[in-house]
């Protein structure tokens, strides 16, 4: 903003974009994947990935948080180490890191997406339908960053109900987490006895 209005629209514009693409390449591995691995093998991987992400929530801090980058959290530290606060001037750069982004913010919400990927696959949706869905589904989880963007630029009040969420993101993780090994349980418990994926391309019987 300190560089205008057009430059902030430029690199807040780039850097959603390019989560919204990241977000919807993490969906479309897990549509191939959920296709492609054994069902054990998928549930094994998504259970990892939430008792980690479960750890590493009730690891961190809780409390009321600011916009601002702490040198003593760890993604601020790398930035700072390699400079990134130059790089940002390229629109590349932005992009770049946006869809790194888009798989480093995941904790709090891939819970939810791997749910929606489970749903759309036992149900054997289509690619031409799964398309549009997930395009729509990428939209509402980017929706807060357009409007913490538009706060910025004085078009939104959206700043103080950021605040009151990132003084409740561990409960948010937790619970994100927690939707992951679920999910993963179920997948254990119900879907072993389908052989194929564990989102299921098709379902015998059905």
């Amino acid at each position: 903003m300190l560089a205008g209005t057009r430059e902030a629209v430029k690199v807040g514009s780039t850097f959603i974009a390019s989560i919204y693409a990241g977000y919807f390449l993490f969906g479309l591995l897990l549509r191939v994947a959920s296709m492609r691995l054994p069902v054990w093998l998928l549930a094994t991987l998504v259970l990892a990935y939430g008792v980690v992400n479960l750890a590493l929530a009730l690891r961190g801090r809780e409390g009321k948080r600011k916009l601002v980058c702490r040198e003593d959290d760890i993604p601020c530290r790398l930035a700072s180490a390699f400079n990134l606060a130059k790089l940002v001037k390229s629109p590349l750069w932005i992009a770049v890191l946006g869809f790194i982004a888009s798989f480093t913010l995941l904790p709090c919400s891939a819970g939810l997406y791997v749910l929606y990927q489970f749903v759309t696959g036992y149900y054997n949706y289509p690619f031409s339908l799964w398309i549009p869905l997930t395009m729509l589904y990428v939209a509402v989880f980017v929706l807060p960053l357009v409007l913490i963007l538009l706060a910025f630029m004085g078009l939104s009040s959206v700043i103080k109900l950021h605040e009151v969420l990132l003084a409740r993101e561990r409960l948010v993780k937790v619970v994100g987490s927690a939707i992951m090994v679920s999910a993963a349980i179920y997948m254990y418990a119900f879907l072993g006895r389908w052989e194929g994926s564990a989102l299921m391309g098709t379902v015998p019987g059905v």
